[in-house]
């Protein structure tokens, strides 16, 4: 008979713990599955910087008045475009500009598909001769929270080696 009790109880604790286990899963779930808002177009606002898959250096800056700038440096030459955005707009993680050289005898070039997160830029970079290149700019303001730090950190090392 306490064979049969202590394996009554023994499943009754089982079934408390597991119930409980899959409560707690159950609440993680439903708080993991909340979806991030994306971010404010204050935090859009500003310079976005990086490289083209091929290369290229990009300078993206959007200013609040819904206009800015394009620069981009090409791979092997020192030279660089300057573009002017005349226009942009932001609505749920997406970003869609309007493009136009301000520099004689560019190509037209477009910024397409452009996803932006809290740290980063993902768009597609191409030409009206057909090609085109996939971009990741990262946010000045991003750039620099997490650069500072580790300056700081190689600066202080380097001082204590002295």
């Amino acid at each position: 008979m306490n064979r049969q009790k202590t394996k009554h109880m023994k499943s009754k604790k089982r079934l408390i713990y597991t119930s409980f286990g899959m409560l707690f899963l159950a609440g993680f779930t439903v708080l993991a599955s909340r979806p991030v808002p994306p971010p404010a177009r204050s935090q859009v606002l500003g310079a976005w910087s990086g490289y083209s898959d091929h290369l290229d250096f990009l300078r993206l800056e959007l200013d609040n008045d819904g206009a800015g700038y394009l620069c981009v440096g090409w791979v092997g030459g020192e030279s660089t475009a300057l573009y002017r955005v005349q226009t942009w707009k932001y609505s749920d993680w997406k970003i869609d500009l309007t493009i136009h050289s301000i520099d004689p005898g560019l190509e037209s070039v477009y910024l397409t598909n452009i996803i932006c997160s809290y740290e980063d830029l993902k768009c597609e970079f191409g030409g009206t001769a057909g090609w085109k290149r996939k971009a990741k700019l990262i946010g000045e303001r991003e750039w620099n929270r997490r650069s500072k730090p580790l300056e700081l950190r190689i600066e202080a090392f380097r001082k204590k080696k002295q």
